[in-house]
């Protein structure tokens, strides 16, 4: 909706305007009516206008004094003289104001709709074209950010492609500018136990310390930074004059300091910043992303002490084999076979002692150690839990490890795990011997007058005999033979209240096929003969 002024001193003049028009169809809006020029310009300031239509002569204000005053303004409102005959040539020298059309008295009703159409349609092709380069220079801007931010992921996923790139090729690629001659990343790490699937807070916190590092880096004005978030951590990419290699370092301390301030958990949460190693040669930029994980990883070491850690090269090398040796795996292996938990925590025990012989290990292959050990664990699992339910529990106990925040809650963790793991396995094994041992009771309980023998009914639920004696024995905690008896029992009890039915009959119908037999049964169980517990309770 365009807003429109009309000034005339002439009363009618101005009425005659108003209805000459259908002013809501061509999406225009009438903002004041003025009799003078001063008060038309007043009108401008204090409505706003978009559209003014005015006489050229006018007492305070003449026509072209006022079309001047306004285009000193808003060159953009669009102004239309009107003039009598005489004042033809006086109106067309307005033109030079930059006034789009001029009407000649008396006021014709095409006229002023065309001149009124054709004021609509260039402000409307202007419109058009301002937002569309609007729209342009908020994608060129938003496309911008997201290729600054794939460096920063490039980067931090230590992508290949990056090696060997010079800083025009990169600077190309990504649409960014990297004046600065050095480079650091680095990357902090929330230490909060979150299972797949329950990352809210610890997004929450690492938002918080996003907003933190911006607030900094912006205010000292680095050459160039960004950040992207990438398996659970926050990634900042620094690019800068070496000689602040002193100041950018102090900015990261600052950062800590800011998110401290501004957390909304007050530091209560726990958490590691990896610096990576400076970089002066982009085409060793693609190593950052491994040195920060590296940084972050030696929080696992015995000696880590502070929140801050930086990217240290270490020539010792070691391998798994030193640690998780076949002796120790098979004792593993055969704990678990064996159902014991005792040796698997022994093992633990053990590397942990191992591990803090060895000064010279890092956090990443700390971790590694560990990392080994539960993998291990779940292959003896591999006849009890289904591929699927030991690739949960390793990606549980590997995201519970990865919120450890030093070496001790690192092996608290795993000792979690390791529990957690047993005890799904247990359950399992539970649910698989008490099916046999439900699906034997339904048979006994149908089949009690026939042959319901061991043999018979160990056949039927596919375990051997011996077998299925002693998992009967362990479930229902009573024999396998006895309890077929008790079932027998009771239900001659049932029949015995029956008296015209004879002990032989009711003997034979509960699967026995000797009376003296059944009798001595029913005494040991009962401690009555048949006919005696007749005579007490029928």
């Amino acid at each position: 909706m365009y807003r429109v002024i009309i000034a005339d001193d002439e009363e009618k003049i101005c009425k005659l305007i108003q209805i000459l028009v259908d002013w809501e169809a061509k999406g225009l809006e009438i903002a004041g009516v003025a009799h003078d020029g001063r008060e038309a310009l007043e009108l401008v300031k204090e409505q706003g206008a978009d559209i003014i239509i005015t006489d050229i002569r006018m007492p305070e204000l003449n026509g072209l004094d006022l079309v001047e005053a306004i285009k000193n303004a808003r060159p953009d409102i669009s102004c239309v003289i009107i003039s009598g005959y005489q004042e033809f040539e006086y109106a067309r020298r307005a033109l030079q104001y930059g006034v789009e059309e001029y009407l000649l008295k008396p006021i014709r009703e095409e006229e002023l709709n065309r001149v009124l159409d054709e004021i609509i349609s260039k402000k409307d092709l202007i419109r058009q074209e301002s937002e569309e380069k609007a729209a342009m220079e908020i994608t060129s801007s938003e496309q911008k950010k997201k290729m600054h931010k794939l460096l920063v992921r490039n980067l931090a996923e230590e992508n290949q492609d990056l090696r060997g790139k010079t800083r025009e090729v990169l600077e190309k690629e990504y649409y960014c500018s990297l004046p600065g001659s050095a480079s650091v990343l680095f990357g902090v790490k929330v230490h909060m136990f979150s299972e797949p699937g329950g990352h809210e807070g610890l997004t929450l916190a690492l938002n918080q310390w996003e907003q933190a590092a911006a607030e900094v880096l912006e205010k000292n004005a680095v050459s160039f930074w960004e950040t992207v978030l990438l398996d659970d951590i926050l990634f900042c990419f620094i690019n800068y004059p070496v000689e602040m290699r002193a100041a950018v370092l102090q900015m990261i301390r600052d950062t800590e300091r800011k998110y401290l301030h501004n957390g909304l958990y007050n530091g209560k949460i726990r958490y590691t910043v990896g610096i990576s190693g400076i970089h002066t040669d982009p085409a060793s930029w693609y190593l950052m992303g491994g040195e920060v994980r590296a940084a972050l990883a030696d929080r696992f070491r015995k000696d880590h002490r502070d929140t801050i850690q930086f990217w240290e090269r270490r020539q010792a090398v070691f391998h798994l084999g030193e640690f998780i040796n076949m002796p120790l795996q098979n004792r593993i292996l055969e704990a678990v076979e064996q159902r014991k938990s005792e040796p698997v925590l022994d093992a633990v025990r053990v590397l942990d002692e191992r591990i803090a012989e060895e000064p010279e290990l890092d956090g990443t292959f700390i971790f590694s150690i560990w990392e080994e050990l539960i993998s291990l664990v779940l292959i003896g699992y591999k006849n009890i839990l289904s591929d699927d339910e030991r690739e949960l529990q390793r990606k549980n106990a590997l995201a519970r490890m990865k919120g450890s925040a030093g070496q001790r809650e690192l092996r608290e963790q795993v000792e979690f795990s390791l529990r957690q793991i047993r005890k799904q396995g247990d359950q399992i094994l539970k649910e698989r011997s008490s099916k046999p041992v439900e699906e034997a009771k339904q048979y006994v309980a149908l089949h009690f007058s026939e042959n319901c023998g061991l043999e018979e009914v160990s056949s039927h639920v596919g375990l051997n005999p011996s077998y299925f004696s002693a998992l009967f024995k362990r479930e229902e905690e009573v024999g396998f033979v006895e309890y077929v008896t008790g079932v027998r029992i009771q239900r001659a009890k049932e029949l015995l209240m029956d008296r015209e039915r004879k002990v032989l009959e009711i003997a034979q119908s509960v699967g026995y096929q000797d009376e003296k037999y059944f009798s001595r049964a029913f005494r040991k169980n009962v401690g009555l003969s048949p006919r005696e517990y007749r005579r007490l309770y029928c």
